[in-house]
């Protein structure tokens, strides 16, 4: 509404709704050589992760997906579509995707190319990495939540039953890394990542470093130059970065900048 009023001439608005002002960069990067409402009737507030502060607004980045997975996650969405709560509560809207016609994803995002297979972190790679593949410099654990390593997975998303956060978020704000063993060599030539779930914490730069034994990492570099890749300018739109093919097991995520460090990730490339 604020948009069709001409209210992106404000910057309040234009840092709140950067969708609605196109205020965003929607290129891909290439290798230079490229609070959730509820429905009071079903879910407290107190179902829902605490978080440290006030978050950052989002900043988001139009892309070839949404980041949000299509799906009903109740059994009532139906009756609550036709009841007109998708309008009415964002908390039916957004966990009745299918019902509501909310925009979200009907199938994984992925690179387009050869050598782009989904490398089991998250729903793109059916989730097949254990959750012991996962590491981390240091995890946040709001009460009896957790943002553990484990959490880091492309459109994964808050857990009430289990208490999972929906993302890894560091501890602390600065020298923090994420790392993931895909079990054995893979060739990996590309990137997605994501922010938070439901919050607006996301890692705005990183390094790449990789390693085939977990203990000494190389960061990645191109024309003699450790590589920054762009990363997220909100919590939710994957942003996918390609990268010259690089064979190794374990890939660490050094985060460079951030409104706070929290991760979502999907890896891609092929057998080696």
């Amino acid at each position: 509404m604020w948009a069709c009023t001409g209210q992106c001439t404000s910057d309040v608005v234009k840092r709140d709704c950067p969708h609605s002002c196109k205020t965003c960069n929607t290129n891909l990067s290439t290798p230079s050589t490229q609070p959730v409402t509820t429905k009071s009737t079903t879910k407290s507030a107190s179902d829902r992760p605490s978080t440290t502060g006030p978050t950052s607004p989002p900043i988001s980045r139009n892309n070839t997906a949404v980041g949000l997975k299509c799906i009903d996650k109740r059994s009532e969405c139906k009756d609550w579509a036709s009841q007109g709560d998708c309008v009415s509560s964002g908390w039916v809207e957004r966990t009745c995707r299918i019902s509501c016609k909310t925009r979200c994803d009907s199938k994984p995002f992925k690179p387009e190319g050869s050598c782009s297979d989904p490398l089991g972190l998250g729903w793109p790679g059916n989730f097949q990495l254990p959750d012991r593949a996962f590491r981390a410099s240091s995890d946040f654990r709001p009460g009896n939540w957790r943002a553990s390593a484990d959490n880091a997975r492309l459109y994964f998303e808050d857990d009430p039953t289990t208490k999972r956060i929906g993302a890894w978020c560091g501890k602390e704000r600065d020298n923090q890394w994420l790392q993931v063993d895909l079990g054995k060599t893979k060739k990996i030539r590309a990137i997605a990542t994501q922010g938070r779930d439901v919050f607006h914490e996301h890692v705005k730069q990183y390094k790449l470093a990789f390693s085939s034994d977990g203990s000494n990492f190389n960061v990645y570099q191109e024309d003699g130059k450790e590589r920054v890749f762009i990363g997220n300018c909100d919590h939710f739109t994957p942003v996918l970065n390609s990268f010259n093919p690089v064979k190794a097991r374990y890939v660490r995520i050094i985060v460079v900048s951030s409104s706070f460090p929290c991760l979502r990730v999907e890896l891609y490339g092929c057998d080696v």
